[in-house]
């Protein structure tokens, strides 16, 4: 399996249960330190998507074999 799919699936996840703890609970998070480490676990999250999702681009254009893999056809004349 992929790791931008693993990544991306936790910070899914993880933003899911962020905004339910947001609407269920008013003080939520009650203390500037648990704003600042919400904050860090998304900055986190997000910065390890992008980047296993930049990786894995990158790896999957070296392995490719053919060089018109996904290419437009066009017409000759």
């Amino acid at each position: 399996m992929d790791v931008y799919y693993v990544i991306g699936s936790c910070l899914a996840a993880c933003a899911l249960l962020v905004s339910l703890l947001g609407v269920l609970r008013k003080d939520f998070p009650k203390t500037s330190r648990g704003e600042l480490a919400v904050g860090v676990i998304f900055g986190v999250l997000v910065l390890a998507t992008i980047s296993a999702a930049v990786i894995g681009a990158l790896n999957n254009e070296e392995h490719d074999e053919s060089p018109d893999h996904g290419a437009v056809p066009t017409l000759s004349a």
